[in-house]
């Protein structure tokens, strides 16, 4: 047998059944005579298998070792371990699989071929290159999860000349304090791709990159979950020395900033594709694709994404392959769109193909052959309503310039009869059928060459209305744009609509069986009315919030809104609704009857919560909510930034525990917006805020025409007693009361800011619903008039709100057009 370690001074050489095998076998002619090639432990190269096995005389290629660590120590400090082909699954390992802390290269038999699994070994760091150019290329590294100490990242670079190529990291999830799956403080990571990885806790994201340059990959639907990740895709920090170049970032998401890319102390992003990643709660100028600190996008500069960042941004025409195939295609506007007209000598993209193949590199991961025969078309809009105008463009490459080429299109629907119409490069159609279509795009010159093109969800076409019936005895049918073939479910409707779209609930009570969240650019509304068509959760889930915005072109209008009881957790916020930093208007609806509640935590908003400067509530009746527990619990109303106007807030009811601070009806914090609404009979039985009205802001808020009164608040101290509250006791928040508070009646109690009316409001008949104002009330002609408010608005009934000239009565309700009419609170 052969000692372990057999010492060679340059090359391996074996030849099974050699006579003439003379020790030390280092030249052809004396080969050691061995079943298995003889172990080189300097300069030389080992293998490892899944089934290879460790011990003397082990590494060749027909014999290879069990442990890559054990062969890259055999082969330091400068040789090479190839894994062969196959799945690895260490059995129960914790540290680190491979350890490369000198020149040692490890490569795979390729991304697809050699897959280490941490399926039994969860907590295994897969790699560490420390070492001054140490190398790991050719393996997927897959299903990791950790949720240890700080410095637990799945994969570490740690110097300026190690390299990450060629690899992939898939199906892993990190929950480790400030940390990530791949981390990379130096060095280089290249072609590969990261994919389906999560990360939660405290963990920043896939990729964090404090330094080091990533390019040419590929960084696709990856998730963070965590209160403080951020960058669904890619965490870059650390003082400008990091770089993403030529990366694809698409479908990420994150609950944070950045959906695709965050950018918080540095790094650059060059030449790289950034669409369709999603940041629900991120409402900075890049969401939801990317984010940088201060909103800088100086070190943004040939990118493509839908929110310009930084110079020679492409904003649309980014034509992809297919879904979930990146490739760009001869339509696609990053095709030699980067600056570069020349790359580094050898530089590949992700497939290995050449960097630069046209006239300048293209922008993405992927370089598009213009060597070939090629066609693309794309449909502008790619959705559009039944009937609208649909422009097809077709590009080609490959064929001569003087070339006379003939287009045949074909349009093909989930179900239907195919399209098919020909014409130049671009040509203007209409479609009647409802549904996604597919495209063929066939090009031929007069020499009877031919190109194809073929794509999948080439087009959506939708109905503009979809009606929702309430109704189980009905016929419901696609596309659902008439009352007679109307949804049972808004969830079968949501998912077909699109901008623009209009969802109409029939007359009833429409139960659902969870949030309704809308987050896209679509009305909500009803035929009849909100006095004939509720929409509430299922009691088998009143836990559930009831509506959700999250798209500043959402509205939803004509409902009442009720049914929520959710007790479950702190941290409850907004009930009936909840209007998201994206925002969304709620108009001409009740919200009325849910109750928010958690003990000591901290909840708010059991009516509405709007949370951003893009959320709006008007004309709404906010009336009989409720909120038990909380530290800032809020019955009625909670609004930050945004804007409450002509809306009546009442009798909603908020009961704290013991001395926290349980809230007003409507409470409001930074620079919100609170018009013309009247605030009345509200009970804040236990909390020391007042019942009617709290603002937290030393920010540029305004309330004004607003009458509050009628209020109940026992345990309340302040100078407005049961009506107002101004919560910070600051100078800001004083000057910013002074600046922002005005023209308001708070009835007997010590009034509030300038301008205000002294005395009683004189509302109509509260005992009996009516809010709206007598002919002998202060309130009449006494607000302040705005033109944006006020010019051709209405009040809360939807009548003029302005009747006398250039002069608004304060509270919901003008009183000359609604003299005799009644508001009933349901």
């Amino acid at each position: 047998m052969l000692a372990p370690t057999c010492l060679f001074a340059t090359e391996r050489f074996v030849v099974k059944g050699n006579p003439g095998a003379t020790a030390p076998y280092d030249t052809p002619a004396t080969a050691a005579v061995s079943a298995a090639p003889v172990l080189l432990a300097q300069g030389g190269v080992a293998y490892v298998a899944p089934d290879g096995e460790d011990g003397p005389g082990r590494g060749g290629e027909d014999a290879p070792y069990a442990t890559i660590q054990v062969a890259i120590d055999a082969v330091a400090p400068d040789g090479t371990v190839y894994l062969m082909a196959g799945i690895y699954e260490p059995q129960g390992m914790t540290g680190l699989l491979i350890n490369l802390t000198n020149a040692v290269k490890v490569i795979g038999a390729g991304r697809d071929q050699t897959i280490i699994s941490a399926k039994y070994s969860p907590s295994l760091r897969f790699a560490s290159l420390t070492g001054a150019n140490a190398r790991l290329s050719g393996v997927t590294f897959a299903d990791r999860s950790s949720s240890g100490p700080s410095g637990s990242e799945g994969v570490v670079l740690g110097n300026s000349t190690a390299e990450f190529t060629d690899s992939r990291v898939t199906r892993c999830h990190v929950a480790d304090s400030s940390r990530s799956t791949v981390r990379v403080n130096s060095g280089s990571i290249r072609r590969c791709v990261f994919d389906s990885n999560t990360v939660g806790g405290n963990a920043q994201s896939t990729l964090s990159m404090q330094g080091g340059v990533c390019e040419d990959s590929l960084i696709v639907s990856n998730k963070t979950t965590g209160a403080y990740s951020a960058g669904g895709g890619v965490y870059l920090f650390g003082w400008n020395s990091a770089t993403l170049r030529n990366c694809t970032v698409a479908d990420n998401s994150t609950v944070n900033t950045g959906g695709g890319v965050n950018r918080v102390d540095g790094g650059t992003v060059k030449n790289c594709v950034i669409v369709n990643n999603s940041a629900p709660n991120d409402a900075g100028p890049g969401s939801p694709n990317w984010s940088s600190k201060n909103n800088d996008v100086s070190y943004f500069s040939y990118c493509a994404s839908p929110q310009a960042c930084g110079s020679t941004t492409i904003t649309n025409g980014f034509a992809f392959a297919a879904i979930g195939d990146y490739h760009l295609t001869p339509s696609s506007t990053c095709v030699d769109a980067g600056p570069e007209t020349t790359v580094t000598a050898g530089r590949v993209d992700l497939d290995g193909g050449a960097r630069v193949s046209g006239s300048n590199i293209d922008i993405g991961c992927y370089e598009l052959d213009q060597s070939i025969l090629a066609c693309s078309g794309v449909a502008v809009p790619d959705t559009a309503f039944k009937g609208a105008a649909v422009v097809f463009t077709a590009s080609v490459m490959g064929f001569p310039e003087d070339a006379e080429l003939q287009y045949a299109w074909t349009m093909t629907p989930e179900a239907g009869a195919p399209v098919s119409f020909t014409g130049g490069p671009e040509v203007s159609r209409s479609f009647n059928t409802c549904g996604r279509y597919s495209m063929s795009l066939i090009v031929t010159d007069e020499a009877d060459n031919s190109v194809t093109n073929s794509r999948a969800d080439a087009l959506y076409v939708a109905a503009r209305t979809n009606f929702v019936t309430a109704a189980v005895d009905t016929t419901p049918a696609f596309p659902y744009d008439t009352p007679g073939t109307a949804a049972r479910s808004v969830f079968d409707v949501l998912d077909t609509t699109i901008e623009g779209s209009v969802i109409a609930f029939l007359e009833g009570n429409h139960v659902i069986p969870s949030e309704l969240a809308i987050v896209k650019p679509i009305l909500v509304t009803s035929l009849n009315g909100r006095g004939k068509t509720s929409l509430r959760v299922t009691p088998a889930n009143q836990s559930s919030r009831v509506v959700s915005m999250n798209h500043a072109g959402a509205r939803v209008e004509g409902l009442t809104i009720y049914g929520c009881r959710r007790s479950d957790a702190a941290g409850n916020f907004g009930g009936g609704v909840k209007i998201n930093p994206h925002g969304g208007t709620l108009a001409d609806c009740v919200v009325s009857n849910n109750l928010l509640g958690c003990g000591w935590g901290s909840i708010g908003a059991a009516g509405v919560y709007v949370t951003s400067s893009k959320g709006r509530v008007t004309r709404c009746e906010i009336v009989r909510n409720g909120s038990n527990g909380g530290n800032t619990d809020c019955p009625g109303v909670w609004v930050v930034d945004g804007q409450v106007d002509n809306c009546l807030i009442a009798r909603n009811v908020g009961q704290g525990n013991g001395n926290n601070k349980s809230s007003a009806a409507l409470y409001a914090t930074g620079t919100a917006k609170l018009y013309n609404n009247t605030i009345v009979c509200n009970t804040n039985s236990i909390g020391v805020w007042a019942a009617g009205v709290g603002i937290a802001s030393s920010s540029a808020y305004e309330f004004r025409n607003n009458i509050v009164y009628d209020n109940y608040a026992p345990n309340s101290t302040g100078r407005g007693t049961n009506d107002w509250c101004q919560i910070l006791q600051t100078a800001a928040a004083y000057q910013a009361a002074t600046n922002g508070v005005s023209h308001n009646c708070f009835g007997n109690v010590a009034p509030w800011g300038t301008n205000y009316v002294a005395g009683l409001p004189k509302l109509a008949n509260v005992n009996a619903g009516d809010f709206s104002l007598s002919k002998y009330s202060p309130c009449l002609d006494a607000g302040l008039y705005r033109t944006a408010w006020h010019a051709g608005q209405v009040d809360l009934l939807g009548h003029p709100r302005v009747v006398r000239g250039k002069r608004v009565d304060l509270g919901a309700i003008e009183y000359n057009v609604l003299a005799d009419t009644l508001v009933i609170i349901r």
